[in-house]
């Protein structure tokens, strides 16, 4: 694990750059989500986001990824990939008018 912790003059560079972004996806009206881990040590990493997101701008989107990002970022929820779906015939399992199953 590299530990690392940008200077004031650095943070301010990337947060000039990425207001810069943001400014332009306001304009074109495209929704938005960055995220930069500015600081790292063994113990805590620091990040600075920046939003413009669909719905609070009047912009729908199909397959809104920008907000399951925005609620991941802001939690401490762990993101799990999406699994498929199992079906089991339950009548295996259950007795028919009090008959046992064998």
């Amino acid at each position: 694990m590299r530990e690392y912790n940008l200077s004031k003059e650095e943070r301010a560079e990337i947060s000039t750059k990425m207001t810069e972004l943001l400014e332009l996806c306001q304009i074109h009206h495209c929704p938005m989500f960055a995220t930069v881990a500015l600081s790292n040590s063994l113990t805590k990493t620091e990040y600075e986001n920046v939003t413009f997101g669909a719905n609070a701008n009047q912009v729908s989107l199909a397959d809104d990824q920008i907000r399951h990002h925005i609620l991941i970022a802001g939690s401490n929820f762990v993101a799990v990939p999406k699994r498929d779906s199992v079906e089991v015939d339950m009548s295996k399992f259950m007795s028919h008018k009090g008959e046992k199953n064998e």
